[in-house]
């Protein structure tokens, strides 16, 4: 128990953080053409695929785009980037949903 106390700790990431590992500090909303970069509905069959199959960013990450939602720290506000700060938002301190990024949400029917 002790251990657990003093080991390493670990937190998702804000979502501007998030977006920072995926453009790698750049401001391009992506880093190379989509089937290249990136599992989605178009090329995935319908199923997730094993990690590093496609095209890291600058920073060498991989899979920052597609194949599965990455939740982030913030909770959802479709209102937040107007009303927050510029620089590192935070979102609002409570809600029912958590930001999830990295894959295009299902279309509602």
């Amino acid at each position: 128990m002790e251990r657990a106390r003093h080991g390493p700790r670990f937190r998702l990431p804000t979502e501007a953080e998030w977006e920072r590992a995926c453009q790698a500090g750049g401001d391009a909303q992506r880093y190379g053409a989509v089937g290249e970069i990136a599992w989605y509905k178009d090329n995935s069959e319908g199923s997730t695929h094993p990690v590093r199959m496609k095209t890291p960013n600058a920073w060498g990450l991989y899979d920052m785009l597609g194949n599965v939602w990455e939740w982030c720290a913030d909770w959802y506000d479709e209102k937040a980037y107007a009303a927050g700060p510029a620089v590192d938002p935070k979102g609002p301190a409570s809600g029912t949903h958590r930001v999830g990024r990295g894959l295009e949400p299902p279309r509602r029917r």
